[in-house]
């Protein structure tokens, strides 16, 4: 209600990530090693700063929570087993989902997680490859689809305008994204424009073929509104 608007809380579990993506940061920064907080201990200090701090919502902030099966599992049962009363959400991949047993996929679910944001990027099998995501295209309803059947709300994400990317490319991933929205309601679809990142495999690409980067702070910081 408007007298007692729900109180979110953020959460660091884990650093870094393992995949190769060309247009993120994270290879640089991270060297693509992740390193987590055990499932288990995780639920209970959520448990022990959800008593302290009377939160309703929480937000993983990780760059990817769910790499580990086994990680998020334990996360899971341990919250269900303390009852904690929150509902969580953050970042997992298109293609964990698909290697989650229907178990752990049920686990989420009962824990309340609510929402999983999700990076499809594109369409394109061939961009796919070219950015080094390698999601299987025809995962990526499927992922959607296991998320919004248990109520959970995929939080979708594309990029056009990828360095060199086609036109058709670029139509065909707004289709997509059209599509996953017109399937799953519940699934945000959201599209971005590319965006270099320093220290990515793609911002040296756009270099190369013309793009300026900023030279000062206040540009930098507007270029992502």
């Amino acid at each position: 209600t408007p007298e007692n608007p729900p109180r979110g809380f953020s959460f660091f579990s884990s650093f870094g990530c393992p995949e190769a993506c060309t247009f993120c940061c994270s290879p640089l920064v991270s060297n693509r090693r992740w390193k987590a907080m055990p499932g288990k201990q995780l639920a209970e200090e959520v448990a022990e700063l959800q008593q302290r701090f009377k939160f309703d919502v929480l937000r993983f902030q990780d760059a990817n929570f769910g790499v580990a099966e086994k990680r998020t599992k334990e996360f899971c049962e341990t919250m269900v087993d303390l009852q904690v009363p929150i509902h969580w959400n953050g970042t997992i991949e298109i293609e964990t989902i698909m290697r989650y047993s229907e178990q752990t996929l049920d686990l989420l679910e009962e824990s309340k997680c609510h929402l999983l944001w999700l990076g499809a990027e594109t369409s394109s099998a061939e961009m796919q490859e070219r950015i080094k995501k390698h999601i299987k295209i025809e995962h990526i309803p499927q992922a959607i689809g296991e998320l919004a059947n248990r109520g959970i709300i995929p939080g979708t994400f594309w990029i056009i305008g990828y360095p060199g990317e086609t036109r058709e490319s670029m139509e065909a991933t707004l289709k997509q994204a059209a599509a996953v929205k017109y399937a799953y309601p519940l699934a945000g679809s959201e599209v971005y424009p590319f965006r270099p990142i320093p220290g990515t495999e793609d911002f040296d690409a756009a270099v190369k073929l013309g793009f300026e980067p900023p030279t000062d702070f206040e540009t930098w910081g507007d270029c992502f509104e």
